[in-house]
């Protein structure tokens, strides 16, 4: 979360992470999202097996349940499947797909329960009661924007690298702030404000662990969120994400 602050110049108070289960859960609680699938993908499916139980996914529309959407995220070998870019785009299809189907939820009370049966493989610093203004939020989207970074590949080192355009990365970051309706001051005070409260954070959780340790009780200091999710103002980046978009929240 940090390294997105830093790398983009804007402020981000809130974050989601959910594991492959909880992204499977997620679009099996909403019957499956509809994506169009550019080319034939065949992926190992969610335990890694392979040949005849990979997922096999042809070319068109299809409403994806949630095992076939992560192979749909996670495919970047097939044949066309445009390598990490080519996942990248799909990523923010997919997450297009799951906002705009996610405003459909009939009730406050199925919004909870997909939230409860993900206890254990979701994490977030949102309350519960903002992530219900979250559904009612997706549910007045008429369009969603997204950008991805441009660069060239680069292997001067030996090693490959994708070097960031820095003319259009700052554009990008002019634009997020634009739409934040900050400015590159305001973000940055903010940005420096959020990294010393994860700082504090993790020095509490040090000292909790070593109380622990020591057998000794210490109170946490992250509390419970409704729905199970803990409350951690740190940042962890999920196996697979390849993603290229940057979601920012305010």
């Amino acid at each position: 979360m940090r390294d997105v602050e830093n790398l983009f110049h804007v402020p981000v108070d809130y974050y989601v992470q959910v594991d492959f289960k909880a992204f499977m859960k997620i679009v099996d609680a909403l019957d499956g999202v509809k994506v169009n699938v550019p080319v034939q993908l065949i992926t190992q499916n969610s335990h890694d097996q392979k040949g005849s139980n990979a997922i096999v996914l042809e070319p068109g529309w299809h409403t994806l349940n949630g095992e076939q959407a992560l192979a749909f995220v996670r495919n970047r070998k097939s044949p066309g499947a445009g390598g990490d870019f080519g996942r990248g785009k799909r990523q923010m299809a997919l997450i297009k797909a799951i906002i705009q189907k996610s405003a459909s939820l009939s009730s406050i009370t199925k919004y909870g329960d997909v939230i409860d049966s993900m206890k254990g493989h979701f994490e977030t610093n949102l309350t519960f009661g903002q992530l219900v203004s979250l559904q009612r939020y997706a549910g007045s989207l008429s369009n969603i924007d997204m950008m991805q970074l441009k660069g060239t590949d680069d292997m001067s080192t030996g090693v490959y690298y994708y070097k960031l355009d820095d003319n259009y990365l700052n554009e990008i970051s002019t634009e997020l702030r634009d739409q934040l309706g900050i400015s590159e001051d305001s973000a940055n005070a903010r940005i420096q404000k959020n990294t010393h409260s994860g700082e504090s954070s993790q020095s509490s959780g040090t000292a909790d662990s070593a109380a622990e340790e020591n057998g000794q009780s210490s109170p946490s200091t992250n509390p419970q969120v409704e729905g199970g999710a803990s409350v951690n103002n740190g940042s962890t980046v999920p196996a697979d994400a390849g993603g290229s978009g940057a979601t920012t929240g305010q």
